[in-house]
């Protein structure tokens, strides 16, 4: 079975209308300089509308890629925390908890500084809870044991 991309598929069929219309206005203007070459205005009308259709399509897509690059700040702080969480581990034989951590909390983790990321330890295991500030009140957790990050959908919100 054919299907889209995660990054197409989500992106919405108003994109797609577009995309319908802007490729329909792209055959109208070769049609009419093929065959009609004494109606230039029509030419003209229908390259102005491709221009505001493409330009309507431009910012929309944009927009649906934001919440993606969240995403990966925040999963890129993720693991940065939690390979430092495991060098921590090596030298004092305990992981080590804190609040909005920083360099300070964890030695070698760099956060963004759009990232708040919590820690939260046990004697064996650690779990990191980790939020942006774009995306509200949205949690992305990492728990050692399972070693995978769960949080929303990209196009959740966030």
């Amino acid at each position: 079975a054919f299907s889209l991309p995660d990054d197409l598929s989500l992106l919405g069929t108003k994109i797609c209308v577009w995309a319908g219309i802007a490729l329909w206005l792209g055959n109208f203007i070769y049609a009419v300089s093929v065959t009609c070459k004494r109606s230039k205005i029509n030419a003209v009308i229908a390259v102005v509308l491709l221009v505001i259709g493409v330009a309507l399509i431009i910012p929309q897509t944009a927009s649906m890629r934001r919440p993606r690059l969240y995403v990966e700040e925040i999963r890129s702080d993720m693991k940065k925390a939690a390979h430092a969480q495991e060098s921590y581990f090596d030298k004092n034989n305990s992981f080590k908890s804190c609040v909005a951590c920083t360099s300070r909390d964890l030695p070698g983790f760099r956060n963004t500084s759009k990232v708040t990321l919590n820690a939260e330890v046990g004697r064996t295991d650690f779990v990191l809870v980790a939020t942006h500030e774009q995306c509200g009140d949205s949690q992305w957790i990492y728990r050692r044991s399972t070693g995978k990050i769960i949080g929303p959908s990209p196009y959740d919100g966030c």
